[in-house]
């Protein structure tokens, strides 16, 4: 499997990082910026950074709403009325829920979060990231529309 690089040569590029994707790819592309004037330290810093950003899977997170659902059940089982005992079919449920719920919610958070920081890092990258010369973009041919004359409608 070889890894593709994305090469980023102005900073207004970034933006295209930060897009949600239906489907995002399974090895995302690594991040290069060719940024002049800027100190290569602090280039590969940010390089580190966007490659760790750019694909959140929440799965930390997601392990934290797993535990925090299974030990929450729990405290729940054994603090009902009827005391830790036999669930039942309708407690199972309750619990596959609550877990499910839990392990979710905190695993959506978790994106939501590695999204913001990567849209706030790329505000300080292209705060800082000033491009010495704008790159060179090739334009079309331009075509001039003709001159309306007064009062005239449709080649009148």
């Amino acid at each position: 499997m070889s890894s593709h690089i994305r090469r980023i040569l102005d900073p207004a590029q970034l933006a295209a990082l930060a897009e949600w994707r239906i489907k995002p790819p399974r090895t995302p592309n690594r991040v290069h910026l060719e940024a002049e004037g800027t100190s290569p330290e602090r280039v590969r810093a940010w390089e580190r950074q966007l490659n760790h950003l750019q694909s959140p899977c929440g799965c930390e997170q997601g392990a934290v709403g797993l535990y925090v659902g299974v030990v929450g059940y729990l405290v729940f089982l054994l603090l009902r009325p009827g005391g830790w005992g036999h669930p039942g079919w309708p407690g199972f449920w309750v619990g596959l829920g609550v877990v499910l719920v839990t392990t979710s919610t905190a695993k959506f958070l978790g994106i939501l979060l590695t999204r913001r920081k990567l849209r706030r890092l790329i505000r300080v990258i292209q705060s800082e990231w000033k491009p010495q010369s704008a790159p060179e973009r090739r334009q079309g041919p331009v075509f001039a529309k003709p001159a309306r004359r007064p009062g005239g409608c449709c080649g009148d």
